[in-house]
């Protein structure tokens, strides 16, 4: 991609506006879909991009006791 007509076009022309409900510039026209809330589904997105991210952290499932008394 060069930096002349060709690029030009990719800025000049809108594909996001205002979504109604997270008020963010995600909501795609032509899709009339917002991208990180799923709008108008009911749902939020879930994207399962960082798996090994969500492996590194400790769970933290249960009560967990332990916490208590290391404050």
């Amino acid at each position: 991609m060069g930096t002349c007509t060709g690029s030009f076009g990719k800025s000049r022309n809108m594909s996001h506006t205002l979504c109604c409900r997270c008020g963010r510039t995600s909501f795609h026209i032509q899709k009339s879909w917002c991208a990180p809330r799923a709008y108008p589904a009911k749902h939020n997105c879930h994207y399962n991009w960082s798996v090994k991210a969500i492996r590194r952290k400790p769970r933290r499932i249960g009560r967990m006791h332990h916490l208590r008394h290391l404050s």
